[in-house]
C-alpha cells in the first residue's frame, strides 16, 4: 500500500496591485495570497513596497525598483504590451507576462471612435440638443477608404478583420512581414 503524497504546503502569495484593479483581481486568484494595492505608480514607496511582493501586477517598472525586490517571481502587465517594463531591470527569475484576449473589444472601440468622428456624432449631437435639425446624416462613408493598422498581434488581426468586413482598404505594418501573413489576413 502506498501512502498518498503530502500536500504542498505553500506560502500565501504575495501580491502588489493597484487599488483599481484589486476589487476585480482578487476573486481569480485561487492560490492562498496576501493582496496589498498601491494608490499610483508614482508612489515612491512602491520600491520598498516591492521588497514582500511575489508578483507586482502593474504595466510599468522602473530599473530602480529592481534592488528590492528580490522576492519578485512574476510582473504581470494589464495591457497588451510590455513597453514601460524596463525588461533590463526585471530580476533574474522573474517572468513578465501582458495580457490579451480583449481585441474585441479594443476594434470595437476603434470602429466607434472612426464611425464617431467620420459622422460628427459630438456636435451633431450639440446641435439637435439646442434645436438645430439641419446637420446632415449623410456624409462620407468609411467604406473605401484606407486604414492604416500598426502591428499585426492579437488585436492588430482584430482590426484588420473589422476593416476588411467594413470594406475598407487595409494596410498593416509589422515588425514581421511576410507574404504569407499578408495572405493570411488578406492585406
Amino acid at each position: 500500500m502506498t501512502t498518498p503524497p503530502r500536500p504542498i504546503d505553500l506560502a500565501p502569495v504575495r501580491v502588489l496591485v493597484s487599488e483599481s484593479f484589486a476589487p476585480a483581481l482578487a476573486p481569480l486568484i485561487d492560490v492562498p495570497h496576501q493582496l496589498a494595492t498601491y494608490h499610483s505608480e508614482g508612489d515612491d514607496s512602491l520600491a520598498a513596497r516591492l521588497r514582500d511582493t511575489d508578483v507586482f501586477v502593474s504595466s510599468l517598472y522602473k530599473a530602480a525598483w529592481s534592488r528590492p525586490a528580490t522576492r519578485l517571481r512574476l510582473i504581470q502587465g494589464v495591457g497588451a504590451g510590455t513597453d514601460s517594463i524596463d525588461l533590463a531591470a526585471v530580476p533574474v527569475g522573474c517572468t513578465v507576462c501582458n495580457v490579451y484576449g480583449h481585441e474585441w473589444a479594443v476594434a470595437e472601440y476603434c470602429f466607434m471612435t472612426m464611425m464617431m468622428l467620420n459622422r460628427d456624432v459630438v456636435a451633431q449631437d450639440a446641435a439637435l440638443r439646442h434645436g438645430n435639425w439641419s446637420g446632415g446624416v449623410f456624409r462620407r462613408e468609411l467604406r473605401a477608404r484606407t486604414l492604416l493598422v500598426l502591428g499585426l498581434g492579437h488585436i492588430g488581426v482584430e482590426v484588420v478583420r473589422w476593416g476588411r468586413f467594413l470594406g475598407l482598404d487595409v494596410i498593416a505594418l509589422t515588425r514581421a512581414p511576410s507574404a504569407e501573413r499578408a495572405r493570411q489576413h488578406g492585406l
